[in-house]
């Protein structure tokens, strides 16, 4: 347990041993997985949570992890988990079911702080404990939770000198909190001649720590005996319905209203308004909000009201924010345009960072809108509900990029649809027209990233049409053009035709601007496109020049993916090691950025390397670091991608069952989302299985329909060309003729089924194949067995790599394999070798 993750604690913990004893005995039995730690606000239940949590979270194998629920909705509750995790509730299943998978292999003790007003949120608490039977629950709520499951430990106050007995009162907890927090705000309190009023305070408060806390602030301009009296003035003081609780205890609300009556006008109406941050703000936010100066803002922190970090940012506990949100409901006026100046402010807090999240200051910027999340998501509410065009439109761009970088991309595809139907709504006109335009290609970026391709197609030709009607300048943001990401969709169609001619229009529309940003985009775009028509040179120059621009552009963060388009055409081209070179340039970067997608598709296409230079240990460990974080964001089509690399994996090795329920799930998941390049090369994939457990003609019906399908790439069709000349000397010609015959006549839906129900049986081998025989400590792999079996017939080099449709280089690189597996130096030991080792065909 770090202390990120857990609230900073300022001041020592006084007077709850017995209490912290209590609740790690509970903590450390295994028969409690849910202990609710329940009592009235202010009475110290979240440092009783946080300091238990310490003392046990490393009897927990994932440690313990807070979550503060105080500025959480219900409909936000499952996310502020998942943020504690930094796991992003981006795929297509539910929040709840990505979070429950998530947390099902967990061994983790979860503090859920403030729970008392998500209530209707117990139930899925319940649910958790039954599916992660790892889990663990500390809850700390103002209200017992009612479940089955649920241990309660009632907290009271701190310990008080009862029935007028007075011995050493320091003894008393109470006490020595009221005389610590005095001593801060007053160096020179002094127990010594205010005993009765200090053990009257105690006894009137019920030794309830946050109420000790206020009346001490109090001290620097009050005496005791006027705080005591105060308090006793206010019967709502202390809140319970227990019978034996004597008439004169009173309600946390008197602490409220006693802090309410001692402000002047001017800081009763600061704090109104300041009840509308959530997650707290900085200085310059309440001055242009609530119209706060520094004098006002440093009275209520004195009073309690405020808390001030080292950082300086000011905090609002949130039972004192609801209290003054409900002060400033009661002039609905004053209320309304408050809200406004909110929603305002972080609108132009996010418009004033468009030009840093697109530029050298990314990082920089995306860490400034992380701190105001809360306050952003408030803002964009407000502007969503009142049908605020001009605020929609000043805070969708870097919304957009944010979620875009923290990889919150259901998140931010969810918000811009509202923000889409509520524009929908609005009378035509070009400034509804263009944030509309703009709100949707921005959540067609996002459904491309969630494998949403439907929606994505739809709602960017939209947004193209309403971009073309108005004859809309781009804007120099990252994909503004939504001619990119529409042809990024046609591209995964196999529509590379219409996706180049959506790629040269941005092209030259960005460049007509001088618009670097867009103009790497539009090269991104036709990299892609024309590395599928298998065009490798100009894929090749349109790489360059892509990665080129986003340098001068200095976005670091979109320069990742052209240099992995670039890593492709090089491996199109058979240059493993350029390829390879571009992929460590891209995840070295999303490393620096922290960005985990990011780095997940740089993995898989490192993987892919290592699979083709036959270092299968190390794709192993590649595809499977990918996998999982494709598993923590919930992307299907990364899962595929990874899934897939570790079948070509398992295949290779002849682990042939382990091969088939990687290739099943890899196609489930892409062909669901339609991700028809990786379906094309699943085909291929699962083909070579089938080909290696018995099943000929089911193979070669696969690849002869990848051969020949017009929306498979030209790298995809040249692969499946490539093994079908392998497999073509391996079986008899009637049975290849009928194979390739039936393939030929397949469509691709036909033949995904068929795959599919292949896929679907276990496989079983009445025999071992003869490779797994081999007497070596590594054997060789098929690929390498064919290059030994040209090179003992006298082949060179080039006529082995123009026989197998592979580059030279791979030739050398598989020579160098075959040498070190067979502990020879030379061809004529290597065929030596493999002829004493029956080897050889």
């Amino acid at each position: 347990m770090t202390t990120e993750e857990f609230p900073f604690q300022p001041t020592p913990l006084i007077g709850r041993q017995k209490e912290i004893a209590d609740i790690t005995d509970s903590l450390t039995n295994p028969a409690c997985r849910l202990l609710t730690v329940v009592g009235p606000g202010g009475i110290g239940k979240t440092r009783l949570a946080v300091e238990a949590a310490a003392q046990t979270g490393d009897d927990f194998s994932d440690d313990a992890h807070f979550v503060d629920l105080h500025s959480v909705g219900a409909s936000a509750f499952q996310a502020a988990i998942a943020d504690t995790f930094s796991l992003s509730l981006s795929g297509r299943e539910e929040p709840q079911v990505q979070l429950l998978n998530y947390l099902r292999k967990k061994e983790v003790l979860l503090v859920l702080d403030n729970f008392e007003h998500l209530l209707s949120q117990a139930t899925f608490l319940a649910e958790m404990l039954r599916q992660a039977p790892g889990v663990n629950l500390l809850v700390t709520s103002r209200e017992a939770l009612n479940l089955r499951e649920e241990w309660l430990y009632p907290v009271s106050g701190l310990a008080f000198p009862d029935n007028g007995a007075e011995g050493e009162l320091a003894d008393y907890g109470a006490v020595r909190l009221f005389l610590e927090r005095a001593r801060r705000v007053r160096p020179d309190f002094s127990l010594a001649d205010k005993r009765s009023s200090i053990v009257r305070i105690c006894r009137l408060v019920e030794g309830m720590p946050l109420a000790l806390e206020l009346a001490a602030s109090w001290s620097k301009s009050l005496t005791c005996d006027v705080i005591a009296d105060e308090i006793q003035r206010n019967i709502d003081f202390l809140s319970s319905n227990l019978r034996d609780i004597p008439e004169r205890h009173r309600s946390m609300k008197a602490v409220f209203e006693h802090s309410w009556r001692l402000l002047g006008e001017e800081e009763r109406r600061v704090f109104e308004r300041l009840s509308l941050f959530h997650g707290g703000f900085r200085r310059a936010a309440a001055e242009q909000v609530a119209e706060a100066t520094l004098p006002i803002l440093s009275a209520l922190v004195d009073k309690c009201l405020l808390k001030r970090n080292a950082d300086g940012r000011y905090y609002i506990h949130e039972l004192l924010r609801q209290y003054g949100a409900t002060k400033l409901k009661q002039d609905p006026a004053a209320a309304a345009r408050s809200e406004g100046r909110h929603a305002t402010y972080y609108a132009d807090f996010l418009y004033g960072r468009v030009s840093d999240i697109n530029g050298s200051r990314q990082q920089q910027a995306a860490a400034e809108i992380a701190a105001e999340i809360e306050n952003v998501r408030a803002a964009w509410q407000w502007a969503v509900t009142n049908g605020d065009v001009d605020t929609i439109l000043r805070c969708a761009s870097t919304f957009f990029y944010f979620c875009q970088m923290e990889s919150r991309f259901l998140e931010g595809a969810k918000a811009l649809a509202q923000a889409a139907r509520v524009l929908e709504e609005l009378p035509p006109g070009k400034r509804r027209d263009v944030t509309l335009a703009a709100v949707l290609n921005h959540e067609g970026w996002l459904r491309i990233r969630v494998g949403d391709l439907r929606r994505a197609e739809a709602i960017l030709v939209k947004s193209r049409h309403l971009f073309d009607r108005h004859d809309e300048t781009l804007r120099p943001y990252m994909g503004w053009d939504s001619a990119v990401p529409l042809g990024i969709v046609r591209v995964i169609e196999g529509n590379h035709e219409e996706a180049i001619a959506l790629g040269e229009e941005a092209q030259r529309k960005a460049a007509a601007q001088g618009d670097a940003i867009n103009e790497s985009f539009a090269h991104y775009l036709l990299t892609t496109a024309k590395s599928a028509q298998g065009n490798y040179e100009a894929a090749y120059r349109h790489a360059q020049r892509a990665c080129s621009l986003a340098r001068q552009a200095g976005n670091r963060w979109f320069l990742a993916y052209p240099l992995n388009e670039w890593g492709n055409v090089a491996r199109a081209m058979g240059n493993y090691a350029e390829a390879k070179k571009h992929f460590e340039g891209s995840y070295a970067l999303k490393k620096e950025m922290d960005d985990a997608e990011g780095m997940a598709v740089a993995l898989n296409h490192l993987g892919e390397i290592a699979v083709l230079q036959s270092n299968y240990g190390e794709a192993k460990e590649l595809f499977g670091e990918s996998r999982a974080i494709y598993n923590e964001l919930n992307d299907w089509g990364g899962r595929a991608a990874s899934l897939r690399g570790l079948g070509q994996v398992a295949l290779e090795r002849r682990a042939y069952e382990e091969a088939r329920a990687h290739f099943q799930q890899a196609l489930e998941m892409a062909a669901e989302i339609r991700f028809w390049p990786l379906v094309f090369g699943l085909l291929i994939d699962g083909a070579n299985l089938l080909m290696q457990v018995g099943q000929p003609q089911t193979g070669l019906a696969l690849l002869a329909t990848v051969k020949h399908q017009p929306a498979s790439e030209e790298e995809t069709k040249a692969r499946a060309g490539r093994e079908l000349n392998r497999w073509r000397t391996r079986v008899d010609d009637d049975v290849f003729d009928k194979g390739t015959a039936r393939g030929r006549e397949l469509d691709l839906e036909t033949a995904v089924t068929t795959l599919q129900t292949a896929l679907a049986a276990p496989i079983k081998l009445d025999e071992p194949r003869a490779e797994q025989d081999q007497p070596l400590p590594e054997p060789l792999t098929d690929r390498e067995l064919e290059v030994l079996q040209l090179m003992t017939q006298g082949y060179t080099n080039p006529e082995i790599a123009e026989e197998l449709v592979i580059a030279i280089g791979t030739v050398k690189w598989y020579a160098s394999q075959i040498y070190g597996k067979l502990s020879v130096n030379n061809r004529t030991e290597a065929a030596h070798r493999a002829r004493e080792l029956g080897l050889l065909s």
